[in-house]
């Protein structure tokens, strides 16, 4: 969905596994592929992240009206739909 690379994605396990925000373990049902699980404290950093997007879109968007705010997107799936 990312379109990362193994590599980068490798690395960006190997980072976040560190960090001590995910933990991983081979796929009981295809032992070729990993599940990645969030742990709490990666859990706590991610709703928070989102939270804070949500914070930052209601402010950054507070002064258009419904249709401006649909604007941006509608113009958006246009273009990924040509």
């Amino acid at each position: 969905m990312i379109y990362y690379d193994s590599a980068t994605i490798n690395g960006v396990i190997t980072r976040l596994k560190a960090r001590g925000l995910i933990t991983s373990h081979k796929d009981p049902l295809d032992p070729r592929q990993r599940e990645i699980d969030l742990t709490e404290k990666g859990r706590r950093i991610a709703d928070d992240a989102i939270g804070t997007v949500g914070e930052i879109s209601s402010e950054t968007y507070s002064l258009l009206g419904q249709q401006e705010f649909r604007m941006p997107a509608e113009i958006l799936k246009k273009v990924i739909r040509r």
